[in-house]
């Protein structure tokens, strides 16, 4: 199987991961606790917990890994 355009894969060293859920029901929102167990797994990794959306934009263009509940316009 071939692909069009091969996906390279970053090292954690190269990798932004950003959470950003924000919900009226305050459980469903990611306890920072989230975002501290993934640094310390791959500690080299940048890893960004944002409890609202105020500086998602800005944060998006060179983020590799978005977990979010939606994305707001």
């Amino acid at each position: 199987m071939s692909f069009a355009h091969p996906t390279a894969r970053t090292t954690p060293a190269e990798t932004k991961l950003v959470i950003c859920v924000w919900h009226p029901f305050t459980e469903w929102r990611p306890k920072p606790l989230l975002a501290e167990s993934i640094r310390a797994r791959y500690p080299e990794m940048r890893v960004l917990h944002l409890p609202g959306y105020d500086t998602l934009r800005q944060e998006l263009p060179d983020t590799h890994i978005f977990v979010g509940y939606s994305l707001r316009a």
